[in-house]
């Protein structure tokens, strides 16, 4: 049997990876994996490249793309942009690429008894537009009977004041919550900060709204909008309370979504990635 040997510049993506593929060596060897956090210049991919088999770039739109074998996206609207001239890199683009933490398949969507819709709100690990106060805001104005739960990221701006203003609104506060994915799959609904977020929900089958942090996470998010996964909302609260209670009303529209999410985004991308890498060396 061929042993697969996985390099990669960047760890989290390695496990997703080496875990996919067996048996794995550990060290630099026959395949090098580096995604966009890493601050490679094109020349030095190259560099890199010319000491393994096949290297492989994930949701890069640097140039030093074009010195990879194999390239893997999303098909956001920045990516479908890019130009490949002059590379011979095998490009990969769709949803079925998408990179997860976590498998969707261990975490089941509970059946909601209680009768009033499952919000939940999470604005990343930082939240720095404040959009976790603009929600609250934003859910004074929702009529339709709802339930809400707050994520409070580990570096918030004083969480602890925050947390006792979503309380006093009589909502629940999540802070340092040993499963976010597990909290994810119980919600109906999902009013999130645009990032990594939209895919672990569309995942987990929860339809969302998207507050973007700029033009280009909006342009991201057109995506996910296009597919039929979510809806972008200004971050006003007025276009927010007024979109949370339209989809809170509208159930079969919810529940298309949530199939959509599922469909398109399954959790295999690790595995397809890694299969295919693992081709390329036969």
């Amino acid at each position: 049997m061929s042993t697969y040997s996985f390099f990669s510049a960047s760890k989290p993506w390695f496990r997703a990876l080496a875990d996919k593929a067996q048996p794995v060596d550990t060290g630099l060897g026959s395949v090098l994996v580096a995604d966009a956090r890493q601050r490679l210049t094109r020349a030095e991919l190259a560099g890199l490249a010319a000491k393994v088999r096949a290297t492989a770039v994930l949701d890069d739109i640097s140039d030093r793309r074009l010195a990879a074998t194999h390239a893997y996206y999303t098909p956001l609207p920045q990516v479908v942009e890019l130009s490949w001239q002059g590379s011979s890199c095998l490009v990969r683009m769709g949803w079925e690429w998408s990179l997860l933490g976590f498998d969707p398949a261990h975490y089941r969507q509970k059946e909601n008894r209680s009768g009033e819709t499952q919000l939940i709100v999470t604005m990343g690990g930082s939240d720095p537009k404040d959009f976790t106060r603009l929600a609250l805001r934003a859910l004074m104005g929702v009529t339709t009977p709802l339930q809400a739960r707050f994520v409070i990221g580990p570096n918030f701006v004083d969480p602890g004041a925050l947390a006792k203003e979503i309380e006093a609104a009589g909502f629940e506060v999540l802070h340092d919550a040993a499963d976010l994915a597990a909290e994810f799959a119980r919600a109906d609904l999902a009013l999130i900060s645009f990032g990594v977020t939209a895919y672990e929900m569309a995942a987990l089958g929860v339809p969302a709204l998207y507050l973007a942090l700029s033009k280009d996470h909006a342009r991201s998010a057109s995506a996910f909008c296009q597919a039929g996964m979510g809806d972008i909302v200004a971050p006003d609260p007025n276009s927010i309370a007024s979109a949370l209670g339209k989809l809170i009303l509208d159930g079969e529209r919810r529940q298309a979504m949530s199939k959509i999410g599922r469909s398109l985004i399954d959790g295999k991308g690790a595995e397809r990635i890694a299969a295919e890498l693992a081709a390329a060396l036969v």
